[in-house]
């Protein structure tokens, strides 16, 4: 994938509007998205496509990427047509001059006098024609026929269908139940697009983002629930919190098992078990750093069931 023409990695051109190349990037995360491919350069295009997104979606990136590399629509090609004001074609050229007639016969020769007579008789009737001819003959204006030109247009893609909130939920809840946690992120924002402030597809989208490991982004779609719908629940605080203050509070029960303080230890350990956190690997994390806390205080049993219940995951 070429890294260099960002337009060319979202499939749009130069001129697409911000609606377009956001849904360009949206259709191409659902089939690219690492979670989702399983092709080997999988991670390489998500990464090309979010560099992309990210300059051509905000106007003042993507004016600066345009000028330095100099980004221009072509210029649509004209066709010529012939009408009537078109100039012809064709050889034109002169042909033989015919020839110059030679001398008279000198029994031809007309008489001077003749001559003169005749000439005589010209100028009478220039002279009668000009005296009776009073008014001028006015110049005819030259008429120039127009020539519309012919464009050669591509032609527009057809609009595409508006689906209502309804359905782009419907679609990213039947995304999650297959597990396509980048479709259903897709379907989700183009839901959010219509209704902000959905608390629930909010929530949604962070759980996503929480089990791929995205705390940061989760503790955002977290934070706009919390903003949006202060009653969103309790357990989206405690989560949000726990997300928030995670390295911190696992450096704590680390500490305290160093020092002997099991109890501490494990009291910690189940605040964030108990906040609901569904990532797989931060689970392991977790459950191994309590089976220790319990092997050294002597509960060996409670020990084995954790041991069972990180075999499970």
């Amino acid at each position: 994938m070429n890294a260099d023409d960002l337009y060319k990695i979202l499939g749009v051109r130069p001129t697409a509007s911000p609606e377009a190349i956001k849904r360009a990037y949206h259709r191409l995360a659902r089939t690219n998205h690492p979670d989702v491919s399983s092709a080997p350069d999988a991670e390489e295009r998500m990464k090309a496509l979010n560099r992309a997104y990210e300059i051509l979606s905000d106007p003042e990136k993507r004016r600066q990427y345009d000028r330095d590399h100099n980004i221009r629509e072509p210029v649509p090609v004209r066709r010529e047509t012939k009408g009537p004001g078109a100039r012809p074609t064709g050889d034109f050229s002169p042909g033989p001059k015919p020839a110059a007639p030679g001398p008279a016969p000198p029994h031809a020769k007309p008489h001077w006098m003749a001559w003169a007579a005749g000439l005589c008789g010209i100028l009478l009737i220039l002279v009668f024609m000009g005296a009776g001819t009073s008014q001028e003959t006015p110049d005819l204006p030259v008429v120039t026929p127009a020539i519309t030109p012919v464009v050669m247009t591509t032609p527009l893609p057809p609009a595409p269908v508006q689906k209502s909130f309804e359905a782009w939920k419907a679609e990213g809840d039947a995304f999650m139940a297959q597990h396509r946690n980048g479709d259903a992120l897709a379907a989700y924002e183009q839901a959010l697009a219509i209704q902000p402030n959905a608390s629930g597809l909010l929530v949604a989208e962070g759980d996503i983002y929480e089990q791929m490991g995205d705390f940061t982004n989760a503790i955002a779609c977290y934070d706009r629930a919390l903003k949006t719908n202060p009653d969103v629940g309790a357990q989206v605080q405690k989560k949000r919190t726990v997300l928030k203050d995670l390295n911190e509070l696992m450096k704590q029960a680390e500490e305290l098992t160093g020092q002997g303080d099991y109890p501490a230890a494990i009291a910690i350990y189940d605040d964030i078990l108990a906040s609901g956190i569904r990532n797989t690997d931060l689970t392991k994390r977790v459950l191994s750093g309590k089976m220790y806390a319990l092997m050294k205080a002597g509960r060996s049993d409670e020990a084995a069931n954790v041991s069972k219940a990180i075999e499970l995951l």
